[in-house]
């Protein structure tokens, strides 16, 4: 009897949960949507290579950039990616076109440690 109480918040947190999941997943999608995913990958192989993190003191925060109407509209693609250690900054420049059927490829990256 005493159970009953303790059932009806177990729905509510439940429901909240199921909420909280979804809305994630939301999050995720969307960010993968409008992000390029060669930036994402590009970041991800930067963020795991030790030798690259170690020369620039470990791994403190990252940024990334690119102009969000040249990724939706357009054929090219300038771009920066920046790994902050904690003595120096990794800056990776990429520049991407499409092909002939519309698929990014990396036309020029130059890496520098700052």
């Amino acid at each position: 009897m005493k159970y009953q109480k303790y059932l009806k918040y177990a729905k509510y947190l439940l429901i909240f949960f199921i909420i909280v999941v979804g809305l994630s997943m939301y999050g995720k999608y969307n960010l993968k949507r409008r992000h390029p995913p060669f930036i994402l990958e590009k970041l991800e192989s930067m963020q795991q290579d030790e030798s690259l993190l170690d020369s620039i003191g470990g791994y403190r925060s990252f940024e990334y950039f690119f102009n969000k109407n040249d990724y939706q509209l357009g054929d090219t693609l300038s771009y920066r990616i920046v790994i902050k250690g904690g003595s120096r900054d990794a800056i990776y420049k990429g520049f991407q076109a499409k092909n002939d059927k519309g698929e990014w490829e990396l036309k020029k990256g130059t890496f520098v440690i700052k």
